[in-house]
């Protein structure tokens, strides 16, 4: 732009400082929160901007404030909000995800204001170690949870969620079915778009309750994921549980620096 442009006065805008404008926000634009705009405010002060949207994001807007309902193709960000979480692993908007994807939302994400869930802390290895004992009496028979861990070598985190109860290990391993876990990854703490998610396949191998003593929270046949004093392993001796697991870790046994356990409370 060679002369400053009057934002009160668009009308008058060329095509070209449109096109200039477009070349300066454009990497700006899938980090601003549209969707939590007010329909008004949209309207009146965005509206005429519309030529430096991206077509499917801006039908998305409109259509999201004519039909909230239905989820748009676009990721929705998380509403920024003052929710606090006890978490030294992740924040608040990891927690917004994470409820949305217990409800099989993977694109539209709760906000603060329509969170259904609320998040209790029942274990944290660097606080009450790393002792599968400590972790099946602090958190056996809870109801559904979510495990979350922190790799040390890149600081990837990763975990699952189980909806079912864990459970005291006994002389037998066995499964407990369900069709609702799922597993996932952040490969950055702090890029929510990072995220991976692998959905269980075969439900009849989704939590597993192993027989020794040494494997705390633990997913899929085989496993495809679980935890072992501070490392975090895979290994693949009944496929196809979770089909993408090798995306989220791959057979090869990973050190962590911690990991934390939280109890999923309807509200």
């Amino acid at each position: 732009m060679s002369t400053p442009l009057n934002i009160d006065n668009v009308s008058n805008w060329t095509s070209n400082d449109f096109e200039e404008l477009k070349k300066i926000i454009h990497d700006l634009i899938p980090h601003i929160r549209w969707f939590q705009i007010p329909s008004k405010t949209f309207w009146r002060n965005v509206d005429p901007y519309e030529s430096i949207f991206p077509r499917n994001l801006y039908k998305d807007i409109i259509g999201y404030h004519f039909d909230p309902d239905t989820p748009p193709d676009t990721l929705v960000l998380p509403q920024r909000n003052d929710l606090s979480f006890n978490s030294v692993l992740i924040n608040k908007n990891h927690f917004l995800i994470l409820a949305s994807l217990i409800d099989k939302k993977d694109k539209f994400f709760y906000g603060s204001r329509n969170i259904p869930y609320s998040f209790k802390l029942l274990f944290r290895a660097s606080r009450d170690g790393f002792e599968v004992k400590t972790f099946h009496e602090l958190c056996g028979n809870k109801g559904p949870t979510i495990m979350i861990s922190k790799l040390q070598e890149n600081g990837k985190l990763i975990g699952g969620y189980n909806p079912l109860s864990w459970k005291p290990f006994e002389s037998e391993g066995h499964w407990g079915s369900t069709s609702d876990s799922f597993l996932f990854s952040f490969a950055k703490m702090d890029d929510l778009d990072s995220i991976y998610i692998s959905r269980v396949k075969d439900q009849r191998y989704a939590v597993y309750y192993p027989s020794a003593s040494n494997i705390g929270p633990a997913f899929g046949g085989g496993c495809d994921l679980f935890i072992q004093g501070n490392n975090i392993n895979r290994n693949n001796f009944i496929a196809n549980t979770y089909p993408e697991a090798n995306k989220i870790l791959d057979l090869s046994v990973k050190s962590i620096v911690d990991y934390e356990i939280f109890q999923v409370i309807q509200k």
